[in-house]
């Protein structure tokens, strides 16, 4: 859904394609997940068809929450990943002059954040060794449809220039590609991000990745006009950075250097990244 709104466009239409485990295997739904058994008690197991119920459920409460129909898809069961594919075409109607894109346009734009973040959505970091738990996306379909109609009111004020929506990696992924397509630099500052979870750590805010939000870029002139379009709407909005002309996005937290990522990684940098794997 996000995909085509993240263009500027009413999403309408939607094509689902599934691809999962042969229909009677066994499967953890849960932290656990990624493990094969689960250890925290918090897990359930069931076949790959009841996981495909599920998700064919999810669909069709998201297709009502947004008011989006289903017009066809289709279905796999080659799949053999633990985690089941879920691959969704959007078709949509533009409310904006042309289609929004990702790359960023100019330094000294500033980057809206629309929507809260916490700590679910956590797959990132808890592949990487940063966190004990995986905790599962949880699917917001309310929140989802405001942050749409929040998105579409700032489209309509013809301010955006470039749009995100905040899907893998959150928004450390938002913003590092919005500005490596755009050929340039971010700041990012997570403090101004909005949470609703206490003790949410930096690489949380700036990974996790929960649903319901957008980012939005608009000059600094135009910041008080957007922000008040989308919170008329509802939802929580604030500025968390910049595009720069530097050639590295920078987040920090508190006064504090959380990450420094390159536009352009050296060699050297690729060689770290890649040892052992």
């Amino acid at each position: 859904m996000r995909d085509v709104l993240a263009m500027g466009a009413r999403p309408i239409f939607l094509m689902n394609f599934i691809g999962t485990r042969p229909l009677h295997d066994k499967v953890i739904v849960g932290p656990c997940g990624f493990d094969g058994e689960c250890t925290c008690g918090k897990c359930i197991e069931m076949t790959s068809k009841d996981r495909v119920d599920l998700m064919v459920k999810g669909l069709s409460d998201m297709c009502k929450a947004m008011d989006v129909f289903i017009i066809g898809g289709g279905f796999s069961t080659s799949f053999s990943d633990i985690v089941p594919a879920v691959v969704v075409s959007v078709l949509g109607k533009l409310v904006t002059a042309e289609p929004l894109t990702k790359p960023a346009k100019s330094a000294g734009d500033k980057i809206i954040l629309i929507g809260e973040t916490a700590n679910d959505g956590n797959d990132t970091l808890y592949r990487a060794g940063l966190v004990q738990e995986m905790i599962p996306a949880v699917a917001l379909f309310e929140e989802e449809r405001q942050i749409m109609e929040a998105s579409l009111a700032a489209f309509r004020t013809g301010k955006v220039k470039a749009c995100s929506d905040l899907g893998a990696a959150g928004i450390g992924a938002a913003v590092c590609e919005s500005a490596r397509y755009g050929g340039f630099g971010a700041m990012a500052d997570l403090t101004h991000v909005p949470v609703k979870v206490d003790d949410i750590t930096p690489e949380e805010i700036m990974i996790c990745e929960t649903q319901g939000r957008m980012a939005v870029q608009v000059e600094e002139k135009d910041v008080d006009e957007v922000l008040t379009a989308v919170r008329s709407k509802g939802p929580r909005a604030e500025v968390i950075g910049e595009i720069t002309e530097d050639d590295k996005q920078i987040f920090e937290f508190k006064g504090k250097t959380i990450a420094i990522i390159p536009t352009r990684p050296s060699e050297a940098d690729l060689g770290e990244l890649t040892k052992g794997a």
